[in-house]
This record gives C-alpha cells, sequence and structure tokens, in this order.
C-alpha cells in the first residue's frame, strides 16, 4: 500500500500543476522542451482558453480523486482507480499513436499502468 500512497502523491503533484491556471501553461512548455531534448521535435499545438479550461479542470479532479484516495484507502477506491488508470492509459496511449500527440506522454501511460499494477500488487499482499 505503500507504492499505492506513493503514486496519489506523485500523481497530486503532476495534477496540481494542470489545476492552476498558468502553471498548466509551463507544464506544457515543459513537456514539449523534453520532446524537444529527446530529438523529437512535436509541435505544441495553440490552446484556447477553453482548452485551458478543461485543463484546469481535469487537473483539479485529478487533485480531489488523489486526495480522496490518500484520506479513505478503501479497496474498492482503489480497485476503481486501478481500472481508471487502464482507461486513461488507453486514452493516452490513442493520442500518441493515431493523433500525432508528443510521445513523451507514453512515460504517463508507464506511470498508469504502474499504477494499476501496483494496486494489484498490493492487493496480492
Amino acid at each position: 500500500m505503500k507504492l499505492v500512497k506513493t503514486l496519489c502523491l506523485l500523481d497530486i503533484a503532476v495534477t496540481a500543476w494542470l489545476a492552476i491556471p498558468g502553471l498548466a501553461q509551463q507544464f506544457f512548455v515543459a513537456l514539449y522542451w523534453l520532446d524537444g531534448q529527446l530529438g523529437l521535435d512535436s509541435v505544441q499545438p495553440d490552446f484556447a482558453p477553453l482548452h485551458w479550461m478543461l485543463v484546469n479542470l481535469a487537473g483539479a479532479l485529478g487533485v480531489l480523486w488523489n486526495s480522496a484516495r490518500l484520506r479513505d484507502a478503501s479497496g474498492q477506491l482503489h480497485r476503481i482507480d486501478a481500472w481508471a488508470r487502464l482507461w486513461v492509459g488507453g486514452v493516452l496511449l490513442y493520442y500518441v499513436v493515431f493523433a500525432g500527440v508528443t510521445p513523451v506522454i507514453l512515460a504517463f501511460v508507464a506511470t498508469e499502468l504502474l499504477g494499476s499494477a501496483a494496486w494489484l500488487q498490493a492487493r496480492r499482499q
């Protein structure tokens, strides 16, 4: 369960950055900087205010969800999270493969799979 809590804290750190107007833009600057450092040279898309609002709302939901999991570490919440991580990982993978989103996002696919596997491992103990 320690790994599950650690992943919750990591999720809060990343999604908090996305939840705050202004900081979310910096997150994307860092993401595409890393893309360039890896020689991928993907083009960062222009976002309209509506896009940033949706990024901020998604970040806020991530912070709230993971905060709830830290406060109430019930098996049911972790089970839901494990399945949701598979779903999120699939959505991220779809956008990398079919929509040309920077392959740097594959690191997030890996963390989603790790989070799901961590819950399965904790459940076995």
